[in-house]
């Protein structure tokens, strides 16, 4: 599995869950794109990884909208490269609307609130109780929400159920890529029990 993700704060939460569920480092990368992180470089950066270390089964893009104009063409892009004839890419977004901050917000609260920015959730984050101060790639802050994750995939399926979210605002994907993350621990623990049948 290959996870491109827009910012530290978001590699940070993926490494965090990557320990969390046990997944060596091969089975999951993290590709850090450090000099350009609108949406669509992260898709093209995906799509060269794939090419560079003979593809992946699974390929996640983690992106928000924000203020980025790249924003729906990065979206079009991996539809474009998934459903393509020739040499189809396993490509998904993990994206989130208006920020990652949202997802975030998800571990705490249930909410189909719409958001002017993402400043307005950073400030609802910073009042709640279970956080002192929110600030972006705090390590601490990203151990804490593993204890939450399951609160927060509940929510944004709740979310996502709701169908009537106008402009998609407020939206998330992302628990699609933490609930494939989990699917990938449950599979390769069962190949193992098999194994142990088996040599027994």
């Amino acid at each position: 599995m290959l996870i491109v993700c827009e910012g530290l704060t978001e590699e940070l939460y993926f490494k965090n869950l990557r320990s969390l569920l046990s997944l060596k480092t091969t089975e999951i990368v993290i590709a850090d794109n450090k000099k350009d992180s609108a949406p669509i470089n992260l898709v093209k950066k995906a799509e060269e990884l794939h090419y560079r270390d003979d593809g992946y089964d699974n390929i996640f893009c983690v992106f928000d909208k924000d203020q980025h104009q790249s924003f729906h063409a990065a979206r079009s892009k991996i539809r474009k490269l998934s459903s393509q004839k020739r040499m189809p890419i396993p490509i998904e977004e993990a994206v989130s609307i208006p920020c990652f901050e949202f997802w975030v917000l998800l571990h705490f609260k249930k909410t189909d609130m719409a958001f002017k920015s993402s400043h307005e959730i950073i400030e609802l984050l910073s009042k709640n109780r279970h956080i002192k101060h929110y600030r972006k790639c705090d390590v601490v802050l990203m151990k804490t929400l593993m204890e939450k994750v399951d609160i927060a995939l509940q929510n944004a399926i709740w979310l996502e159920n709701l169908g009537h979210i106008q402009n998609e605002n407020p939206m998330t994907s992302v628990h699609k890529l933490v609930q494939k993350m989990k699917d990938f621990k449950l599979n390769f623990n069962r190949k193992n029990r098999l194994k142990t049948l088996r040599v027994n």
